[in-house]
């Protein structure tokens, strides 16, 4: 009746060494709270217990990182027991990684805030590659509950740091003919990193030499693993124009060490009588090659 009050009482037996989730509904015929839902939490163990999710059984492994870049893994610590829970977590480096890969969200060896029974808190472990390959460390959890006062997960990234490397550091067709065209040159893209390298898309710097052409290219955006055999384009000199041809090749890359790999072109279109000279005579370049067009 209006004024009054009921008690509903509720018993919690345990039936195993665990904690317990549960909800108790109550219907009613009040229109503001037709359906009133009360979470139930109980445990059977009097010491503190501690559960960590998701598990990390295995240790925790953040995958393919790029150098430089961070990935984050949040773990749950979760206190099953009936006692309050201390966690102190600590990370280390293994082997010939450095000391700053892996890192937590709050001080190393510092012990968090108390956990209460049946209560959670959230720990951030971090994970920054510094350079490319495999790199290792373990995270270390000391703890109250008697069951597991330490635990130890180790950790694993990849760091991914492709490095895009021309064949050769630059190209000079030398003397080429006016009306000749030099021999093709080839270039090849390798990943000399770790991890893969995409390569976008290129062009030539404005102001490059339009007597200077690529002659083929691969499909573009290419990706190039280690492993895989290099991508090559082909470049030649057009000699239309007489004087020096310069040019600048840019490729587009996720390379760690730089996003743009240049490549210098240079070149000198030059006459027939400076190319092909003649002892007491006058040479002859309209076969594409040199002759002798006449004798002095």
């Amino acid at each position: 009746n209006p004024g009054e009050g009921i008690e509903i009482k509720l018993s919690f037996t345990p039936s195993d060494f665990q904690d317990y989730e549960g909800q108790l509904n109550v219907a009613t015929n009040d229109t503001a709270q037709p359906l009133i839902a009360i979470n139930l939490r109980g445990t059977a163990f009097s010491e503190p217990g501690l559960r960590v999710t998701p598990s990390v059984g295995e240790g925790i492994d953040f995958g393919a990182v790029r150098f430089g870049d961070t990935d984050v893994w949040e773990l749950q610590l979760y206190n099953a027991g009936g006692a309050p829970l201390t966690v102190t977590p600590s990370v280390s480096a293994l082997g010939d990684t450095d000391p700053n890969v892996f890192y937590l969200g709050v001080p190393s060896g510092d012990a968090l805030a108390e956990i209460p029974p049946l209560e959670s808190i959230t720990l951030s472990v971090y994970a920054t590659p510094v350079g490319g390959g495999p790199q290792e460390g373990v995270l270390q959890l000391e703890t109250t509950d008697p069951n597991n006062p330490l635990i130890t997960v180790t950790l694993a990234v990849f760091g991914n740091a492709p490095i895009a490397e021309y064949s050769i550091e630059d190209i000079d067709f030398g003397n080429v003919v006016m009306g000749w065209q030099s021999d093709v040159v080839e270039v090849a893209i390798s990943n000399t990193g770790t991890g893969d390298l995409t390569i976008f898309s290129y062009d030539f710097e404005i102001g490059s030499s339009p007597q200077i052409v690529l002659g083929s290219a691969p499909d573009l955006p290419v990706k190039i693993s280690p492993d895989d055999d290099p991508i090559s384009f082909a470049f030649f000199l057009n000699g239309q124009t007489l004087g020096p041809a310069n040019a600048t090749f840019l490729l587009q890359t996720d390379a760690v060490d730089y996003s743009t790999a240049r490549l210098d072109l240079t070149g000198q279109v030059v006459s027939c009588i400076e190319g092909c000279p003649v002892a007491n005579g006058t040479p002859s370049c309209e076969a594409g090659y040199c002759a002798i067009g006449s004798c002095a």
